[in-house]
């Protein structure tokens, strides 16, 4: 189970997620991706910012691209990944066509935060110079370990994973 607080964490990412995306509607990167997707005639009952609806890919791709326009959106600094654009944007997005509740949202989040800094964490031990690009294509499962070299820790830190957003520290707190 999940600690009240990292959940709580969660729900911050989320509204830091929403208010980015939310200022970045007048972006130019906005309209120009809007008149894309309009194209596409997607048909689809997922929620696009700023209204409208389409297919669970479509309103994912458009909501996580809103997140990167003013790019004010979340960083992992160690590893330069921005964590709660990509990964809310296709939670909420397939979440609301399966009818998953607010607590199932919350606690995929918190497992799809984990999943991302693990593989940055390997891809940045592997040296990948753009280990952002790459984490959707790492195998489920993959944690800094498998790479067999471990991250430098920081000090005073029994936490071998770099620690930037309270979400990871707390899940990292009872980690190597």
């Amino acid at each position: 189970d999940i600690p009240e607080d990292v959940i709580d964490e969660a729900r911050k990412c989320l509204v830091d997620w929403f208010g980015v995306c939310l200022a970045a509607l007048g972006a130019p990167e906005s309209r120009i991706m809007r008149e894309v997707l309009e194209q596409w005639h997607s048909n689809g009952a997922a929620q696009l910012l700023g209204g409208g609806t389409a297919a669970s890919p479509v309103a994912a791709m458009f909501n996580a691209t809103l997140s990167h326009c003013l790019d004010f959106d979340d960083t992992h600094i160690p590893s330069v990944v921005h964590v709660s654009g990509p990964v809310w944007a296709a939670l909420l997005a397939t979440g609301a066509q399966r009818g998953y509740d607010e607590r199932r949202l919350l606690r995929a989040f918190v497992t799809g935060f984990r999943w991302v800094m693990a593989v940055s964490v390997l891809l940045a031990l592997a040296g990948a110079a753009s280990a952002w690009a790459l984490i959707g294509r790492a195998p489920p499962g993959v944690t800094p370990e498998v790479s067999g070299r471990r991250p430098t820790r920081a000090p005073g830190s029994s936490c071998s994973r770099p620690r930037t957003c309270a979400c990871h520290r707390r899940a990292c707190s009872s980690g190597p």
